[in-house]
Formats: structure tokens, C-alpha cells, sequence
């Protein structure tokens, strides 16, 4: 497995961190990438001129979530989140504002008052894997 997929740092020095030919590819696969599912009245693309303020919402907005880890994983050396590609854009003319707009899941979790009675009624919770979908038998796995 590569050095990248693995998460550690690039230092091959033959290689270089920001190279126009690596940084065109990469915008144009983003590019290409996105799907427009309805315009309506021709919105966009955005007039920056006309835009006085602009709401990024959503937990993947920001920071940047470049993989989704797994086989997928590769880290870059910079990564920029929506928000801040919008930001950087924009400039000081436009007021871009951001909201995660849902709870992070592990907030959500910690909120919660679970326990468990392998853990002698501790906060927590357990979690059982089963190979069949009847839930039968011994668990291939568990973990608290």
C-alpha cells in the first residue's frame, strides 16, 4: 500500500507539493464531478457582483473531507473545505457564513444516557455483530 493511502506524510522530494499540471487535473476532475440537478431561473452560475452574503450549511462543508476513508483514502497536502474554496473565492465583498447544521454524531452519542449491563450498568453502550440476519446465536463480535 502506498505511503499516501496510508496517511503518512509525501517525502519524496522528486515530487513536488504544488505542481499547475497537478492542481489543473485536480480542478477539473472537481469540475467534473458535480451535478447540477435543477437551475432554476438560471441562478447559477453566481453573479459575484451581485452577491452581498452566502450560507454554507452542512456537516461536510467544513473543515475539508477530502477521502472517505477505507480504500478511498488518500491524503492530500492541502485539502480545502467548500466553505473555504467559497471564502477564498468570494473575497472580503461577499459575507460567507457557515452552520454544520446537524449535530456531530459522537455529540448526539455523548447526550445520550446508555448503559450496559456487561458493564455493570456503566454509561456506554454494546455493540454485537452477527453473521445472520435472525441476530442468533453467539456474536462474531462485540465491543463496548
Amino acid at each position: 500500500m502506498c505511503a499516501a493511502c496510508r496517511g503518512l506524510p509525501q517525502l519524496d522530494p522528486s515530487i513536488p507539493r504544488y505542481n499547475a499540471t497537478g492542481r489543473v487535473a485536480a480542478l477539473q476532475t472537481a469540475a467534473e464531478g458535480i451535478v447540477l440537478l435543477k437551475n432554476t431561473n438560471g441562478v447559477l452560475p453566481f453573479d459575484k457582483a451581485r452577491i452581498r452574503s452566502l450560507a454554507v450549511i452542512g456537516p461536510t462543508a467544513y473543515p475539508a473531507v477530502p477521502f472517505g476513508g477505507g480504500s478511498v483514502t488518500v491524503v492530500p497536502f492541502h485539502a480545502t473545505s467548500l466553505f473555504e474554496g467559497l471564502n477564498d473565492d468570494l473575497g472580503t465583498d461577499v459575507n460567507v457564513l457557515y452552520s454544520r447544521g446537524i449535530e456531530d454524531l459522537r455529540r448526539i452519542a455523548d447526550a445520550m444516557d446508555f448503559s450496559t449491563a456487561a458493564s455493570g450498568g456503566q454509561r456506554g453502550l454494546q455493540a454485537e455483530a452477527f453473521d445472520n440476519l435472525d441476530l442468533a446465536g453467539v456474536p462474531v463480535r462485540w465491543r463496548l
